[in-house]
């Protein structure tokens, strides 16, 4: 079973990121640490920055979140690898990853960790929030 953890930006922190569980009320969003010790520092986050832990990590051991940008290996029908570089997303109950640039083709995350060669190769590099111009690169 997969922690269930968001992340987003602090709107009182100069766009720090907070992480744990998530609250809406009094038309806010916040995110409260997990480590009762630190609910103290909980903080209105941006509803816009958002974004759930996937459950996975790329091969530096870093959290996989929705709204991060990954590079990866991807095969071809030949089964060729070629890096890639991807956005995360959650669509219809799935966590998702970009394929490529132009009209964009999704894949389910979980297809890169079934295939160890693809696996190994994940890495976040960023997300869409503080480097959007990382997914302009070709």
């Amino acid at each position: 079973m997969r922690n269930i953890i968001f992340r987003g930006k602090r709107i009182n922190r100069n766009g720090e990121w907070g992480y744990g569980d998530l609250r809406r009320f009094g038309g806010n969003t916040w995110v409260f640490p997990h480590d009762k010790d630190a609910a103290y520092d909980a903080d209105m986050v941006d509803p816009e920055t958002v974004g759930e832990f996937t459950g996975l990590v790329d091969k530096n051991g870093k959290g996989i979140f929705e709204g991060d940008i990954v590079t990866y290996e991807s095969p071809d029908y030949l089964g060729n690898f070629f890096p890639r570089i991807g956005k995360i997303y959650y669509q219809a109950g799935y966590f998702c990853v970009t394929m490529e640039h132009g009209p964009y083709i999704s894949l389910g995350i979980s297809y890169l960790f079934e295939h160890p060669e693809s696996a190994r190769t994940v890495t976040v590099i960023g997300n869409i929030y503080d480097n959007p111009e990382l997914l302009k690169q070709e």
